[in-house]
């Protein structure tokens, strides 16, 4: 699995991560406040897919191939550690 940070803002920090075929990945939030999520993206992802994508979830499945892991955080919301694992 490889990640790299593609986009870093005030409120939104977007990582590029890429999981071989056959292997599962999760994305997991950790010492992250309140007001900061995960969202899991297809690299092709449309403005509907992304209004469609759960928000306010601390994990979350990211499948084979390459996708965006998008890490929200509202004003105030302070640092956190995003984790992939995978298997």
């Amino acid at each position: 699995m490889v990640a790299s940070i593609g986009y870093a803002g005030d409120h939104v920090d977007a990582y590029t991560v890429e999981v071989p075929r056959g292997r599962h990945a999760r994305a997991l939030l950790r010492k992250a406040g309140r007001g900061v999520s995960v969202k899991v993206l297809s690299i092709h992802a449309t403005d509907a897919d992304v209004s469609r994508a759960r928000s306010g979830a601390t994990k979350a499945a990211v499948p084979a191939g390459t996708s965006l892991v998008v890490v929200t955080r509202k004003q105030g919301a302070g640092a956190y550690t995003l984790v992939l694992s995978g298997s």
